[in-house]
């Protein structure tokens, strides 16, 4: 390469890089899944600016949500739940869930919550009604098959997507195939919806 032309193309990368300043558009909700939404749109930064052994309060949460489904004047933001940062309707708390006792443990603010009793046993009906574009769902349409309590196995017509749990006074968690632990509280519509926050992710199921 001539020694003066090298000067020219150094300096034609510098200005390429410093003149592109592109900005990716915020997809609306969708009730499809958010299948538009592309695989590295699911993750906040909050979700890996924790760190690999994740959060441990909400503090550790931090960056903009993207979207949300929470409705306007609640006390949306950060919690840490199961060591992951999830952007939900009521921020700041800090929780895990005990898959084998069924109950949600939560150290700010202080409680457990557990499985609830009384849902009967038949099969229910589910859907997705709407998501933000992040989620990478994978599902629309399922069956909520009775596990004892009120609790569900979530399946569709490829096979078992996971598990529902009611812990009480409208809240659920769910744990969904690639989704991870997801808070859940009820819409208190006529039909029950639920509104599902995830890391990265919100979806309301209609049941």
């Amino acid at each position: 390469m001539s020694r003066c032309l090298a000067p020219w193309l150094l300096a034609s990368a510098v200005l390429a890089l410093g003149g592109c300043q592109c900005l990716e558009p915020v997809a609306e909700v969708t009730p499809d899944a958010g299948k538009d939404g592309g695989a590295d749109a699911g993750r906040l930064d909050a979700g890996t600016d924790a760190g690999a052994a994740g959060c441990t309060t909400a503090a550790d949460c931090a960056g903009p949500p993207g979207q949300s489904l929470c409705s306007f004047g609640t006390d949306a933001g950060y919690s840490c739940i199961d060591r992951r940062c999830v952007f939900e309707c009521r921020q700041g708390r800090s929780c895990t869930f005990d898959a084998g006792a069924s109950c949600l443990d939560c150290t700010v603010p202080s409680g457990t919550a557990c499985l609830t009793l009384g849902c009967g046993a038949a099969v229910m009906q589910g859907q997705v009604e709407a998501s933000t574009s992040a989620c990478q769902l994978g599902f629309t349409d399922l069956m909520l098959v009775p596990q004892g309590g009120c609790q569900w196995e979530v399946s569709d017509a490829t096979g078992a997507r996971g598990t529902m749990t009611h812990v009480g006074s409208g809240q659920y968690v769910g744990q969904f195939a690639g989704l991870g632990t997801c808070v859940g509280v009820s819409l208190f519509t006529q039909v029950e919806r639920v509104l599902f926050s995830c890391e990265g992710c919100q979806f309301v199921l209609r049941i």
